[in-house]
């Protein structure tokens, strides 16, 4: 009997199933309070409160709706993205980008993001009122320096963006409470419509001195996972 090749070919399937099974992605880590269960990437479940100080995270950190996020001098070696959050307070960390989208509903939601560098771009979309969102203010938040364009719309909630550096363009288009946009330089265009009560105050764009900013991760920083 000529059982060879399906012999063969049987087995080389099994080996690759077992090789996909093997090299598939590990489930995203948890973080619950001040503790984190897993590694890699960071899920902050939908109404815990995950609080962070000196951690270097390896992967992107997920923010669920009703969930609060406080981190600290911190190392993310990903995206922080948050959707329908409780509060995100982001300070004095590194990170690859920001994504920010909505609030939950009806709460005075604080959206606090000051003295961090990100390498990459920065999203602050569609936030409702009654909440509060701080990008930089330097009279009580440290500013921001971003490598990557910089994009705040469609937000009802009370919002400043003051004093930032930004490599890239800035887009602050149609925000119903615009509380302060000034101060910040960017290295390209800057595009500021359709807001209230101001559109603005003294930005500067096309700036060379802000196209040559480079962010780069504090260093002595390790993008292995220190979990508290």
């Amino acid at each position: 009997m000529k059982r060879g090749p399906s012999v063969f070919f049987g087995l080389v399937l099994i080996v690759a199933a077992v090789w996909v099974t093997q090299a598939g992605p590990a489930s995203a880590a948890t973080c619950t309070g001040g503790e984190i269960t897993g590694t890699g990437s960071v899920v902050v479940p939908s109404g815990a409160t995950c609080t962070l100080s000196g951690v270097a995270i390896n992967g992107n950190i997920t923010v669920q709706p009703s969930a609060t996020l406080n981190l600290v001098n911190s190392v993310v070696q990903g995206t922080l993205t948050a959707q329908n959050a409780e509060d995100v307070n982001v300070s004095g960390s590194f990170l690859r980008g920001m994504s920010i989208t909505g609030a939950r509903a009806g709460d005075d939601n604080v959206f606090s993001l000051c003295g961090n560098t990100v390498a990459g771009p920065v999203t602050i979309s569609s936030v409702p009122s009654p909440a509060g969102v701080t990008f930089g203010a330097p009279a009580s938040c440290a500013v921001n320096t971003v490598c990557g364009p910089f994009s705040a719309r469609y937000n009802s909630a009370a919002l400043t963006i003051n004093g930032n550096t930004v490599t890239g363009a800035g887009t602050v288009v149609y925000n119903s409470n615009l509380q302060a946009f000034q101060g910040n330089t960017f290295g390209g265009l800057v595009t500021a419509t359709g807001n209230s009560p101001t559109n603005g105050g003294l930005n500067t764009p096309n700036s060379a001195e802000a196209r040559s900013v480079t962010c780069s991760e504090p260093s002595g920083s390790s993008s292995s996972p220190t979990f508290l």
